[in-house]
């Protein structure tokens, strides 16, 4: 309805729908921005795009602002370097994500710890570490995300010793008081090492009241070793602080099909039911062509469905020719 709608209208839209979970109408409206005659982005909107093809994980978007940045002599800011980071390293390519991180000679707190995080999502805990070490060699003061990133990595990698060491020096050397999600990082790093009791000695512990992600990460450390009375626990606590989370029920459905007790999976779908509560469905994107494809299970609507289920029964046939046996530990319900 705007007479004239200038960038600052577009930047506040676009990161409207960038931060409420709407990446697809986020790059939507950057489209129908570039085909304007209205206004030409400028590093807000990059940025907000940026964070929108990550949260999409569409690349080939991505690369072209990487390209239209250069071509169009922009500096690049902190702000832009963390999203380029950010952009490259969730959609996949961690060698482009670093080759940006040493592009750049000014390197601020968000840089680094986006770095971090990257090399923690792809799995390199040690190298994670190792630029943690260069970011404190280079005097860049470290801060909570720094730390969650940190934790992150010990915890993919199994580098407890590690992460441990690092929790205990946040505040005491760091300066940086331990949050909700430093403790949730911990408790999963001592969980999926197996040590249980440790993670629930820490919550009994903790100076703030537990939330429900420290008790989601109890609970998905149970489920990883099959300790079910620690289980039902964690749930019952978790429920108590948000009732409707449906991924706790999940979880511990999975523990019981695990361990074969149906009668008590069946009970949890019951339950479920009852409160009017649906399992969230799985949803696998790709991006083909600058075109972002979405599936969820047992979805028809998409126009090349008939050849895509027909190439999925090729490719079942020939794992089960080669002895590929399914892992029926995540399934709600008995199918034999």
């Amino acid at each position: 309805a705007m007479p004239r709608k200038d960038i600052a209208a577009w930047n506040a839209l676009i990161s409207a729908f960038e931060q409420n979970g709407k990446p697809k109408e986020a790059l939507a409206v950057f489209r129908e921005l570039q085909l304007s005659k209205d206004a030409k982005p400028d590093e807000v909107t990059l940025v907000c795009a940026l964070s929108a093809s990550a949260q999409l994980g569409a690349m080939d978007l991505g690369r072209w602002i990487d390209v239209y940045i250069k071509k169009h002599g922009i500096k690049l800011n902190c702000h832009l370097t963390t999203s380029l980071i950010n952009m490259y390293a969730k959609c996949g390519d961690l060698k482009k994500a670093l080759e940006v991180f040493y592009s750049v000679e000014r390197k601020d707190v968000f840089v680094w710890s986006a770095t971090i995080a990257g090399l923690a999502m792809h799995g390199h805990g040690r190298a994670a570490l190792d630029l943690f070490s260069k970011m404190l060699e280079a005097r860049v003061k470290p801060n909570a995300v720094t730390f969650t990133n940190v934790l992150c990595a010990c915890s993919h990698t199994g580098l407890v010793n590690e992460g441990q060491r690092l929790f205990y020096q946040m505040e005491p050397v760091y300066g940086v008081v331990p949050g909700e999600k430093h403790y949730a990082c911990m408790v999963d790093i001592l969980g999926r090492s197996g040590r249980l009791q440790e993670s629930v000695k820490l919550i009994e512990k903790m100076p703030i009241l537990p939330t429900a992600s420290v008790w989601g990460a109890l609970l998905g450390a149970c489920r990883l070793h099959g300790n079910i009375e620690l289980a039902e626990q964690a749930c019952s606590r978790l429920l108590e602080l948000d009732p409707r989370n449906h991924g706790a029920y999940v979880l511990l459905s999975n523990i019981y099909a695990k361990t074969g007790k149906w009668n008590r999976v069946s009970g949890l779908r019951k339950i479920m039911r009852d409160f009017g509560l649906k399992k969230e469905p799985g949803c696998s994107s790709i991006e083909v062509n600058g075109i972002v494809h979405e599936f969820l299970v047992g979805d028809n609507s998409h126009k090349l469905s008939k050849e895509i289920y027909s190439k999925l029964d090729e490719i079942a046939a020939k794992l089960k020719s080669v002895g590929y046996v399914p892992n029926k530990s995540h399934l709600l319900q008995l199918v034999e």
